[in-house]
Parts: C-alpha cells; structure tokens; sequence
C-alpha cells in the first residue's frame, strides 16, 4: 500500500503522494476520529517490524511531521523536562543531611531560592500529571473508537462469508482477533510506563519531604534516602528525549540493549557467587579471638557478618581491597598455618574466575551487542523518533492538524523529485498477475448476476469499481515504463 504512493513520470521524476498516508484527508471528521495514519500504524506494529520505517515515504513523512510539528513539541516538552531536573536537583542540594539541631540556611535570599524552587517543583509536577494524563486519555479513547469501527466493519463482511475464499475467511477471522486484542500506541510504548512509575515515585517524595521537614524533622536520613532514589530515576528519564536525536538515538538505543547481556552474566555469576559467600563465611567469619582483634593489621569488618562477607566477596571481581592478611591471620588462628596454601587457592580460584574469565566475558558480549545492534540502531532510532511524532501529534489543537493537512494538500500532493531509473526494479510477471486478477474479478461478478441478492450484487460491483480503476492505474503505470 505504501508503494502504490509513488509513481514515476516520463521526465525522470519520482511523485511521492503523502496525502495517501493521511486518511483524514480523505473523510469526514467522524471517520478521522476512528482511523490511524500510516505513521500510528507504523508505531502500533512495534520496534519488531522496522522495515517498513525503512521505506522512503515512511522517511518523509517522519521528516515533514517533523518539520511541521514535531520539533516544536519536542521542544516544549524537553524545555518543560529540564525545569524539572533543575528542580528536583535543587531539592536535593538544599536539603543535605544535617546534623541534630542544625536549622539550615541563615541566608533569607537562599531561603527564598529554597520555598520558590519548592512551589515550582510541585507546580510542574502536577503539569506532568495532567500532560501523561492527557496523552493517556486521548490514546485510549482513539483507540477504543477505531475498534468499534473496525469490528463494524469486519461483521458487514461477514454477511457476504459464504462468497468468500478460504483465505479470504481466515484473513477476516484472524483480522478480528487481531483488532479485539490489541492495545493503543500509549500503552505499547514502555516509557509510559517508566513515566507513571516516576510521576508515583514524585509523589511519594514531595509527601515525605514536606512531612519530615516540617513536621517529622527526626527522620532526615530517610528522606534523603528517598529522595536519593527519586533523583536518580527522574534523570534517566532523559534517556526518552535523547532517543529522538540523530545523534543521541542509536547510543540510547544502544544502551537499552545491554541489559540482556547483563542478565546473561548474571545468571552465570550468581551460579559461582553464592558457593564462595558460603565458603568464605564458613571458614573466616566472627566471632575471633581477642589476640586478633588488637591486632592492627586485622580487620573484622571483611568477613565478620554474612552481609559484610557478600559485600567483600563481590570486591574480589572489581580486584579491590579483600584483605588478603586478614585472611592469613585468620587460618593462622583458626585453623593451621599449614593450611593456607588452601586460603590461597580459595582466592586465586575466586579471582580468576570473576575478575578474570567472567569480567572478560561481560566485556566480550557487550562488544558484540554493540556491534550487532548498531546496524540497525539508527532506523530504531527513526522509529522512536516516529513515535515521539505520534504522541506530540495526538496532543495537537485541532487548528495545528488543519495547518498540517492544508500544507500536505499543497504541497506533497504530490511531491515531485528527479531519481534514477536504474534502480527502478523491472517485474516481468508483475503485468500477468495484474490482468489474471482483474479476469478472476470479472468472472465472479458475471456469475453472481443471476442472483436476486440486490445488496450482494451491489456490493461486488463497487468491489470491482474500485478494484478495475486501481488495476488500470496500475496497467498505465506499466505502460509508460515500457515506453520508456
């Protein structure tokens, strides 16, 4: 469908007509309310199906909405979003953890920085409630109405069951439980989710800051704790504005893939963690005798506690500081000196396998993620930018979506540009298979004449109407190739 949008002329000139793409452009506005573009459509289908994002009208028509709309949305929104990484950045320096009777800044002018940046922290939070809100509700009442019209559609088909094909009937069975079972661009989009997660994790932190700061003042280190966390997920939001960048997209794209190999050496590192926690706790853990305590080049905070024991058995994989005299003292004491050639195989045992076999490994499959999905990382990155498009178009006033109409009327409507007719493909079968079908619709129609069904009969006919004028379209397109 969105190759017969282009055709090509006579003065080597390639005519892409993008109105085709915009169903709206063709109805009424009841019918636009009930009907995706190609571009929704597009998004719907996923981040599995990038060929089609791949095709050069799909490429223009990014880049006209994008031109027209999108950039300015986007904008907006990442203007909008940077005021709330400065807010909630300040939040965080204004507030540090303090000790017992500490009241804070004395500075009145810093105090009034602090209320202010308070009032528009909470002033853009509600904004970005009633912004995802908003996007949310527009998506799934669009959505909701293109199923109710498309199941109507699909029931006046199946009036007509018994006159169809085999494929024909499963196509339609299997159309309607497509239709029923799918979901709107907002909730298919997993930043929506990242979204909601973050706007409920503000809410939780502005409720416990304001309460421990003017109420509950003895629980600061909680707060910050929160907050801590709050701060961190607000800024990898980021990531959602980056991934729509030439630039940015594919690294953003990039980096959302390396969490798979993450898990995949997890997995394996979990496998030989927890046998070596053990281990070493069996062997080196407290309580220890009083001549290692006042010992000062003994430490009991590595290995006394399981949870210091976790802790100090991970630092082996990052080569850190693991207390290799510690554990010398310890079978020293414990066991027998004797006995430590078998400490040391315990640790070069540890050491070669996470810091060595399993930290290469890590490393080795994040190079070859890298390479992999770096060949197709800038087409997600148009497919995410097309997506940012859809949600940005969504939230248009209705005289911002005329003004895009009227400029693809005028303007790609269609839109000429000089090509080469090298690459044109030549389909020598293509011309059989055209003429085959309009003889197979012919002949269905002339044995349906007979029957008293008015309605089928008026049906079939403006079934082959419009399939005779696309097929001579199609015919004189094949024609002027062929003079040429």
């Amino acid at each position: 469908a969105v190759v017969s949008t282009q055709s090509t002329g006579r003065t080597r000139k390639q005519y892409s007509s993008l109105q085709f793409l915009e169903p709206v452009t063709l109805c009424n506005d009841s019918c636009a309310k009930t009907t995706f573009t190609v571009l929704e459509e597009t998004v719907r289908a996923g981040s599995g199906n990038l060929e089609i994002i791949k095709h050069e009208m799909i490429q223009k028509m990014i880049d006209v909405k994008w031109r027209q709309f999108g950039r300015r949305g986007y904008i907006k929104e990442l203007a909008a979003y940077i005021i709330v990484l400065i807010n909630w950045s300040l939040l965080c320096l204004f507030n540090p953890i303090r000790l017992p009777g500490d009241e804070g800044h004395s500075d009145k002018g810093i105090q009034y920085v602090e209320v202010a940046n308070e009032i528009l922290t909470v002033l853009f939070f509600f904004y970005q409630v009633f912004d995802e809100a908003r996007e949310m509700r527009t998506n799934t009442r669009r959505h909701k109405r293109f199923v109710r019209q498309r199941m109507k559609q699909l029931e006046m088909e199946f009036k007509y069951l018994e006159l169809l094909s085999e494929e024909e009937k499963e196509y339609l069975h299997k159309e309607q439980e497509t239709v029923s079972q799918s979901k709107s661009v907002y909730s298919g989009d997993a930043w929506n989710t990242f979204d909601w997660f973050s706007i409920a994790l503000m809410f939780v932190t502005l409720v416990v800051h304001f309460l421990i700061k003017y109420i509950y003042k003895d629980y600061g280190v909680e707060r910050g704790m929160l907050l801590s966390i709050t701060l961190v997920i607000v800024w990898l939001k980021m990531f959602k504005y980056c991934r729509v960048l030439e630039t940015l997209g594919p690294f953003c794209v990039i980096i959302a893939s390396l969490p798979m190999d993450f898990v995949k050496i997890a997995a394996v590192y979990i496998i030989l963690y927890i046998p070596m926690v053990c281990l070493f706790y069996h062997f080196f853990c407290d309580p220890y005798p009083q001549s290692l305590l006042d010992d000062e080049d003994f430490d009991p905070t590595l290995y006394g506690t399981l949870r210091q024991t976790f802790f100090t058995v991970f630092v082996y994989t990052l080569v850190g500081d693991y207390g290799y005299e510690t554990l010398k003292k310890i079978t020293a004491v414990r066991l027998k000196p004797q006995y430590f050639p078998f400490t040391q195989l315990m640790i070069a045992y540890w050491i070669l396998s996470s810091a060595i076999l399993l930290l290469n490994i890590f490393i080795a499959l994040m190079s070859d993620t890298f390479a992999r999905v770096y060949e197709n990382a800038l087409v997600v990155s148009q497919f995410e930018r097309a997506a940012m498009i859809v949600s940005i178009e969504n939230k248009l006033p209705s005289y911002w979506r005329k003004h895009h109409l009227i400029d693809i009327a005028y303007n790609y409507a269609p839109a000429a540009a000089f090509f080469d007719d090298d690459e044109v493909p030549e389909d020598d079968h293509f011309e059989d298979e055209v003429k085959n079908a309009h003889d197979t619709l012919r002949s269905l129609v002339t044995r349906e004449q007979g029957k008293k069904d008015l309605d089928l009969i008026k049906f079939v006919k403006q079934k082959m109407q419009t399939q005779s004028e696309l097929i001579a379209a199609i015919l004189e397109k094949i024609e002027n190739q062929g003079s040429r």
